[in-house]
């Protein structure tokens, strides 16, 4: 009888078949996620507000959180993006926090004990000095204001000073539109971490925006905002920090899983989150990358908020 051929060199080939296809598959996706990070998508929302000043009807704002600056290479391009969204012709720029961030190389050097974490910050704090520098180069109607976010350094007194953003801490600060003011309540990050307690007493009455670094503090800012006014149409509370999770599968995210519930269960196709309390929020996805460059499944994201009288 003749010998039996041996299948293993079959399965031998069907095993390299298969890790090659695996191969490709994985090269394909992470060039899809690094191209997908780079491919800055512009948002245009109009956003009714209740008890609007007829003057303040059409102003824009330009709203943009998570840059992730970490070198001074970044921090110009970073101020350059900014520029040209400016084309839309904002009257006032936001800015929701996490300017800076380390990224991957930076991270594994304090890891490894290359260097230190004091080094580190130090790091972020000349990227940062250097995106300010830039952004001195422009100029809107009704200014430029900030939040920090849980990965920016301390703010310096001489970068604060130097900058011709205003950064909120805890405060309210009055943009001039035609003529008119537009309460914009700033938080700090680390306020929240230290039990601070929202109150939005001293901000006079009517419409305000609110800007907050990190969305899981949205009940208390709702309790807050509940306090100075019924009526929930009255506010727009500005988060980031979520980068969209940066992995998302469909509508769920693989990073920040607690933002599932915000978006499966109450947010709507413009991704404005509101719950029993009425309160509207907008998370942005963010416009850097946390560590690495690359993104599936959600996309970098600024946005233009036209606002209505409504």
């Amino acid at each position: 009888m003749p010998a039996k051929k041996s299948k293993a060199p079959v399965r031998a080939r069907r095993g390299a078949l298969g890790a090659l296809l695996v191969l490709i598959l994985l090269s394909l996706t992470l060039l899809l996620g690094l191209i997908n990070a780079k491919t800055l998508r512009v948002v245009y929302l109009d956003l009714p507000i209740s008890g609007l000043d007829p003057r303040l009807e059409g102003s824009r704002l330009l709203y943009v959180s998570d840059l992730k600056i970490s070198n001074a290479r970044q921090a110009r391009q970073s101020a350059r993006l900014l520029s040209r969204l400016c084309s839309a012709q904002p009257d006032v720029m936001l800015l929701g926090g996490d300017l800076c961030s380390a990224d991957l190389f930076s991270s594994l050097s304090v890891t490894l004990g290359v260097k230190t974490r004091l080094q580190l910050e130090e790091q972020l704090q000349s990227a940062r000095s250097a995106f300010l520098l830039e952004m001195n180069r422009l100029s809107l109607r009704g200014g430029i204001y900030a939040v920090l976010g849980d990965e920016d350094p301390g703010l310096s007194f001489e970068d604060e000073r130097r900058s011709n953003i205003r950064f909120l801490k805890n405060e309210v600060a009055f943009a001039q539109i035609r003529g008119a003011r537009l309460p914009i309540y700033g938080c700090a990050a680390n306020a929240a971490q230290e039990g601070y307690v929202f109150s939005f007493s001293d901000t006079g009455s009517g419409p305000m925006l609110i800007l907050f670094h990190d969305p899981g503090m949205y009940r208390q800012v709702a309790l807050a905002a509940s306090k100075r006014s019924k009526n929930a149409r009255e506010y727009l509370l500005l988060s980031g920090h979520t980068l969209g999770g940066q992995l998302r599968l469909g509508k769920f995210f693989l990073l920040h899983r607690d933002l599932n519930r915000l978006y499966t269960q109450h947010a709507d196709e413009n991704g404005l989150y509101a719950d029993d309390t009425g309160l509207r929020m907008l998370v942005s996805p963010g416009v850097g990358s946390q560590l690495f460059p690359f993104r599936l499944g959600t996309r970098p994201s600024a946005y233009i908020i036209t606002l209505k009288a409504g």
